[in-house]
């Protein structure tokens, strides 16, 4: 997305989504799509290959407030919900 320029002090972008290839977590620790509170309409996207390792992707977070976990299965959700470490954890909603 593009900066827009507010003449405040913050992350603003246009809508956009942001792919992150690298799944090395001192790296996403510094990423500033995954670690920053960016006001806009905006999706990160991480890809993963086993579930265990979408948690812990998940959970390396330095402000974890909300996420959305989308999925088919209630039960599947209702057993990664209880493992991730966030303020509030909803099913098949926008944060």
């Amino acid at each position: 997305g593009k900066a827009l320029d507010t003449g405040t002090k913050g992350y603003l972008v246009t809508p956009s989504i942001m792919f992150v290839k690298s799944n090395d977590f001192e790296q996403n620790r510094r990423s500033v799509y995954l670690q920053t509170e960016i006001f806009g309409p905006n999706l990160a996207v991480q890809s993963f290959d086993e579930s265990e390792e979408a948690l812990q992707l998940a959970n390396n977070n330095q402000f974890p407030l909300a996420v959305s976990v989308c999925s088919e299965s209630e039960s599947r959700f209702n057993s990664y919900a209880m493992e991730l470490r966030y303020s509030r954890v909803i099913w098949n909603q926008s944060t």
